[in-house]
């Protein structure tokens, strides 16, 4: 898989501001909860997006990888 094709899928699925959309709400939990939850997955999913844009920059640089070989997959 393409390493910048990879990126986006996996940047998309942890951006910050779409973590949460698949929990589903229920009724029995108050507010106060909710916020808290919200924040405490907005907090992950932020760290993973910075993580993985760490991750990107350096398998991006070739310079930075050293004693790799990298060959052409040629799609």
């Amino acid at each position: 898989m393409d390493i910048k094709k990879a990126y986006r899928k996996a940047a998309l699925r942890h951006h910050p501001d779409k973590a949460g959309n698949f929990i589903v709400r229920s009724e029995n939990i108050n507010d106060a909860l909710w916020r808290e939850i919200g924040s405490e997955i907005r907090k992950d999913a932020d760290y993973l997006f910075k993580l993985i844009g760490k991750a990107y920059a350096i398998l991006s640089d070739t310079t930075m990888i050293v004693g790799v070989k990298v060959t052409p997959t040629g799609s």
